[in-house]
């Protein structure tokens, strides 16, 4: 296995964004209402009045997004918005089978997409980083350090027994 290059982890790195921006703009559209979608009030509905579950799922799908983007907290964001969509999208399903199966699919291709985008790459593939990726090599101690004998340690125990 050869090591990563610094033109290759660039470009693993603008392919995760790139893919990381067209996941998180559909959940933006879908929290503006710009596109039809899972309806994600559903899972407040039955505690809210229906306005106020709309706002406040589009509130907190427009922050878990934001986070998403901006890298703050990137894997619990895209957990808890994976989490929402399919809950969200699995009421929907049983509320009408027969129509929302397709819908259904749909967000689970959507979830898996989005929780494949967050993984974290070893900070010697990022670009511009002046870690080259290394075998770990076998600790030693550092200069005038002595090993401690077993048999001294046997001899003081015995004495405080």
């Amino acid at each position: 296995m050869t090591p990563r290059t610094t033109r290759d982890a660039r470009t693993l790195l603008s392919g995760h964004s790139t893919v990381r921006l067209l996941i998180v703009s559909w959940f933006v559209a879908l929290a503006l209402h710009l596109i039809p979608g899972t309806d994600m009030s559903a899972l407040l509905d039955p505690f809210l009045p229906s306005a106020a579950a709309e706002m406040l799922t589009s509130a907190v799908i427009l922050t878990l997004s934001a986070m998403i983007v901006i890298g703050l907290q990137r894997r619990a964001a895209a957990l808890l918005l994976a989490l929402l969509t399919f809950w969200a999208s699995y009421i929907g399903m049983i509320s009408a089978p027969v129509h929302a199966l397709g819908a259904f699919w749909r967000d689970l291709a959507l979830i898996g997409a989005l929780v494949m985008t967050y993984a974290d790459r070893a900070p010697a593939t990022h670009p511009g980083s002046d870690q080259s990726p290394t075998t770990p090599r076998a600790k030693t101690p550092p200069q005038g350090t002595r090993r401690i004998d077993p048999d001294l340690f046997r001899q003081d125990l015995a004495r405080v027994r």
